[in-house]
């Protein structure tokens, strides 16, 4: 007897029917059927080198949408359920080990289909590379919490914008899983996409197990988005939205930095807040115990005049001066990763992080990994270390971590849910989760911030109110989707060059981040800059820091633009609309540079229908800009726009 469920997103629907088999027959999204192939999955069992499919194994019904599969020469059986749960189907899976099971890891693979005609298909996951089109995506493995060539929310969501309609997929947030989770997309002739749940460990008494959420949505990245920020709101929201609401730059200082410095960028620029980074001794030593400590500088920046020790004393004198001119101190603390390597031998060896090898992972200069992972020695170092940081400054107005970017397989130790072939292992970045979340419930709790930088998945910056994307690569294309909410984005430039900060001012409008005066982690006084570098400053700081505060709108589709154009759509913390404009081909180096012809935009969404007046801030100045209005549309004309403009919507 065939079952079926129905879940609603938005006014789209899901529909799912199974055999009583547990054999999926139809899987429909809107307009879009997914169940053009097989939707069976199957395990992967590392010790006997042997794939179990569902299809073949003697399948039994135990109530609606319950059902156990067992196969032959197999010691353990799979448990699966599905369930309509509010605006979304889930699906979990257990396999249970017999009495007297090896370890070894499985994985689960549930494949989702394509629908007939990929053509028109476009693809979306939380990385820099999406959305894209669906041909263009065969082969590739998408893995979550690997910031470079991963996607930082696990889901993924296929969706044809003619037929508005989409189907997105993924795992629940929250509470470490195991082992690892990827998307393998197959070639556009082949089946769809396989959601793989791998390395996790399963044993005696230890089973293993997975959820996928399916859910409908429009034929739009944004929606697709918005049902995970909707279903798992504090992950998307700053716990503390002061800081990133604020408007001024970011400026990076060291203990050693000159008043004179301070004074001057503070007349320029009024920064909001510093980080100050190399106030410690060495990485894996943040509070030392010493009443003075040669500083890391000596170590890092060997060419760099520094003094023969620091002290509490000079560090917090240093934020005493930051805060006397109204810039917010954020002191450098890691919870995850470096620790010198002559430390980590000597005091920690039983927490440093061995690859598949045996090897040491190496980071940054004569550094390497070591876990803090309860009942190590680091773990009660670093927790300590936490409590002493918060005696010695006292005065500070925030923490900002290193590094959150790192995750990966440490098979030094075990997390007792993951492992590799038959070898117990831990995932490195869960390890990390207890201090991180340590400093956070100290700071949160007196009303501080915490920054940090390069977290690689949003579970890990769940507990962070703003995060730097380092560099002005297109990482911040992909941190974006985490900061869509209340949390900040910032867009940090070391301005080595105009090209540089203009690609920062850039990322600032598309993806609504704040920008970067640079500064220096080791100097006394920074190298000036450059007449065009401070030009750009002047010309589009101001620009950025109207979409101070700002989050995105999610509704489909909200904007239009030129196709020689990129851009956002944002509401502000006063409820005013921002649409960012930028030029996708040209750039303000250019000599001689005018302003563009005046063009055509519109935004479509509820909100545009209480819009009442509408002003373009461009590098040149400030202008109404001509619309008109009907229902939920404002169609825009923006004159006087020159590479960079951000239109603001008044609204009743």
């Amino acid at each position: 007897m065939a079952f079926s469920l129905r879940a609603v997103n938005g006014g789209t629907a899901l529909d799912l029917t199974l055999d009583d088999r547990g054999r999926v027959t139809r899987l429909a999204a809107g307009k879009l059927a997914f169940d053009a192939f097989p939707l069976d999955f199957e395990v992967q069992d590392d010790l006997r080198h042997r794939i179990y499919v569902a299809q073949e194994a003697a399948a039994e019904r135990r109530g609606e949408g319950a059902f156990v599969y067992r196969w032959p020469d197999c010691d353990f059986t799979v448990f699966e359920t599905f369930s309509a749960e509010g605006k979304k189907i889930v699906r979990r899976l257990r396999a249970e080990p017999a009495p007297g099971a090896a370890v070894r890891a499985v994985t689960f693979r549930i494949p989702v289909s394509y629908p007939e005609n990929v053509y028109p298909l476009k693809v979306w996951s939380a990385h820099r590379a999406f959305p894209r089109d669906l041909p263009d995506l065969g082969g590739l493995k998408l893995f979550y919490e690997d910031v470079c060539y991963g996607t930082v929310i696990p889901a993924v969501a296929l969706y044809a914008p003619k037929e508005d309609s989409g189907l997105v997929f993924g795992a629940p947030l929250g509470g470490p899983r195991g082992g690892r989770l990827a998307f393998v997309f197959r070639d556009y002739h082949g089946e769809g996409v396989d959601v793989e749940f791998s390395c996790l460990l399963l044993g005696e008494g230890r089973p293993a197990s997975c959820e996928l959420w399916y859910a409908a949505t429009a034929g739009c990245f944004r929606p697709a988005l918005a049902f995970w920020k909707e279903e798992f709101p504090a992950f998307f929201a700053a716990p503390n939205p002061e800081l990133p609401r604020g408007v001024g730059p970011f400026l990076i200082t060291n203990p050693q930095m000159e008043t004179g410095y301070l004074d001057e960028v503070r007349k320029k620029y009024a920064p909001l807040w510093a980080e100050v980074h190399n106030h410690f001794p060495r990485y894996g030593e943040y509070a030392p115990e010493a009443p003075a400590w040669e500083s890391v500088i000596r170590h890092d920046y060997p060419e760099v005049p520094c003094p023969e020790k620091f002290t509490p004393e000079r560090v917090n004198a240093h934020i005493a001066e930051l805060r006397k001119r109204n810039i917010r101190a954020l002191v450098y603390f890691q919870a995850y990763g470096d620790c010198f390597i002559p430390d980590a031998e000597k005091c920690f060896p039983d927490a440093v992080v061995r690859d598949a090898a045996g090897h040491i992972v190496p980071t940054w200069k004569n550094c390497c990994f070591v876990t803090p992972g309860a009942g190590i020695s680091f773990h009660e170092h670093l927790m300590a270390q936490i409590d002493r940081f918060f005696a010695l400054y006292p005065d500070l107005d925030g923490v900002f971590l290193d590094q959150l970017c790192y995750h990966m397989m440490d098979y030094a130790h075990a997390d007792g849910r993951s492992a590799v072939g038959t070898r117990e292992v831990s995932r490195y970045g869960d390890a990390c989760l207890e201090p991180l979340e340590r400093i956070a419930e100290i700071l949160h709790a007196s009303g501080k911030s915490l920054w940090a930088n390069g977290p690689f998945s949003i579970e890990v910056a769940g507990c962070v109110d703003g995060m730097m994307s380092e560099g002005t690569g297109d990482l911040a294309r992909t941190y974006q989707y985490m900061t869509c909410g209340s949390k900040g984005l910032l867009i940090h430039s070391y301005a080595s060059g105009p090209a540089d900060v203009e690609s920062m001012f850039r990322l600032c409008l598309v993806c609504g981040g704040s920008w970067s005066v640079s500064g220096d982690v080791a100097r006394p006084v920074p190298e000036p800059y450059p007449e065009n570098v401070e030009t750009l400053f002047h010309l589009c700081g101001p620009l950025a820091d109207l979409l101070a505060g700002c989050v995105w709108v999610l509704d489909p589709e909200p904007f239009s633009l030129p196709e020689e154009y990129e851009g956002n759509l944002y509401e502000l913390p006063d409820g005013r609309l921002a649409l960012a404009v930028t030029s996708r081909h040209d750039t303000l180096l250019r000599p001689a540079r005018g302003p563009d012809a005046p063009f055509r935009a519109a935004v479509k969404c509820p909100a545009a229908r209480s819009v009442f007046r509408a002003v373009n801030h461009s590098v040149d100045g400030t202008a109404e800009a001509g619309f008109s209005k009907e229902n939920d549309t404002v169609t825009l004309t923006i004159a006087n726009h020159r590479v960079f403009s951000v239109v603001i919507l008044e609204r009743r």
